[in-house]
């Protein structure tokens, strides 16, 4: 199985790396994760030739997901002629690879797609019934309820989707799930406690 790394999504970007040094950790991580994979020119082969193999690869991709924000998608050979990408489809994959830093907001959105903000409002209302600020928001808390099933702590939560804070995170929170980080935890835990 033959796989293109996506840099776009690696945890990485935090810390001001370089393309090339973003590469270069991706490429420790799979050749820790994957021991016997060919990994070169940003494409890696993973020998999983039976049921159980391929079973283990695939929750090695999802580990990698998951803990590294680094997603691998099954090689596809080019086409040959070019598509013009989809400015609702460049939109959504932009937020969604930005929206764990604080300081992202709509404005940043409409600075890399030389739109105003008004424009990018209408744009989002018409796609997915919601403004710009509402649909990263919601992408937020989206996040925020997975890492929530985790377990982790509700600060690391906060951090991790982008909020500057719990109280931001909880309003936000609230407004979409209709109930508080702490509300919706809350019966997690105790079906836990009930195994």
């Amino acid at each position: 199985m033959i796989y293109t790394i996506d840099f776009e999504h690696i945890f990485f970007d935090r810390y001001n790396l370089t393309e090339e040094e973003k590469q270069n950790e991706a490429m420790k991580i799979l050749a820790g994760v994957f021991k016997t994979a060919e990994i070169k020119d940003l494409t890696i082969e993973i020998n999983a030739e039976d049921a159980y193999e391929e079973k283990e690869a695939a929750s090695k991709l999802l580990m990698l997901k998951k803990e590294f924000f680094l997603i691998l998608k099954p090689y596809e050979e080019p086409s040959g002629e070019e598509e013009k990408p989809d400015l609702k489809d460049e939109m959504e994959k932009y937020i969604h690879t930005r929206y764990l830093y604080e300081e992202f907001c709509p404005d940043k959105l409409c600075e890399r797609f030389n739109i105003s903000r008004k424009a990018a409002d209408n744009f989002f209302k018409r796609s997915f019934s919601e403004s710009v600020s509402e649909y990263i928001k919601r992408v937020r808390v989206e996040k925020a309820t997975e890492l929530i099933k985790t377990g982790k702590k509700m600060e690391e939560v906060a951090y991790l989707c982008g909020f500057g804070s719990i109280k931001t995170m909880q309003r936000a929170f609230k407004s979409i799930t209709g109930k508080t980080p702490g509300e919706y935890r809350a019966p997690l835990l105790d079906s836990k406690g009930t195994k």
